[in-house]
């Protein structure tokens, strides 16, 4: 059975890595997220599970596609109202992260990874992931994708919401990623567990979020009218209820998540993107 150190690049040396290039062209870049997640669980909740879920899912697909995983980008995008006021949260400026994403997938498209998967754990990252995707797509023809983590699950995930009897209000330090990051080996503070529901929002902007009208949308996360009553002063992080997140749920959860990253990984096996040539970072 494959281990972590057959596909995870931060535990390779380069002629490993050289050998996997004649084997594979495909590498998978988690990117999560540095903030608070509620009274009960640690900081770095969201890139541990980004980091777990390529993992687990460059295994599951390793007899097929042998795929490998770049080390996680363990900061992202949180300059939100509220949220951003919690001690323990860190935030990179938009033009940052997509800085960041392009030059991280541009140092293994030049290695000769010629398909590229961003795997995400935040929810507040992926339109600076898909900016750095469009540019890699024009600068170098490489393919490029990204797998978001809680759009991948969320039918499980309500599914096992509603097994617990909690309403479908869920994303931040909840039930699934609390027992997302269990699985993955977070220790958490049972003790500590203390969800919080969004409450009704009023107002104009009230009419039409979080249910915006069929084709419009909006930058909901940057208006203090939506985010103050999810992280505002005196409340306790989460966007949903952690109380009864377990390993075995996290397990669950895991299987949902990684199943559309292995099709995805399959599918493009043996695609042969063309390549630019000479590639340079532009300084």
């Amino acid at each position: 059975m494959p281990e972590k150190k057959d596909v995870y690049l931060g535990l390779m040396t380069w002629p490993e890595i050289e050998n996997r290039l004649k084997e594979s062209d495909i590498a998978l870049i988690p990117v999560g997220q540095t903030e608070q997640h509620g009274l009960h669980a640690s900081i770095d909740l969201d890139s541990r599970n980004a980091e777990g879920i390529a993992v687990r899912a460059a295994l599951a697909a390793y007899q097929s596609s042998k795929p490998v995983v770049a080390p996680v980008i363990c900061y992202g995008y949180s300059d939100l109202p509220g949220l951003r006021d919690y001690p323990g949260v860190f935030s990179l400026r938009g033009e940052t992260l997509v800085n960041l994403c392009y030059d991280v997938a541009f140092s293994l498209i030049r290695m000769g990874f010629a398909k590229i998967i961003f795997v995400n754990g935040h929810d507040a990252n992926p339109p600076f992931i898909k900016e750095a995707m469009r540019l890699l797509t024009k600068k170098t023809g490489a393919f490029c994708a990204m797998a978001h983590i809680s759009e991948m699950n969320n039918s499980a995930a309500e599914e096992i919401l509603k097994k617990h009897d909690m309403p479908a209000d869920f994303g931040h330090a909840c039930l699934i990623e609390t027992s997302i990051a269990m699985a993955f080996g977070m220790q958490v503070r049972e003790d500590k567990m203390v969800g919080h529901y969004c409450g009704k929002i009023e107002g104009p902007v009230g009419k039409i979020f979080p249910e915006a009208p069929e084709g419009i949308s909006f930058p909901a996360w940057e208006r203090p009218e939506v985010t103050e009553g999810i992280w505002g002063q005196g409340l306790p992080g989460p966007k949903g209820n952690p109380i009864g997140s377990s390993k075995e749920l996290g397990e669950e959860l895991i299987l949902a998540t990684i199943k559309p990253v292995v099709q995805l990984i399959e599918a493009v096996r043996d695609f042969e993107p063309e390549i630019k040539k000479n590639l340079e970072f532009e300084v």
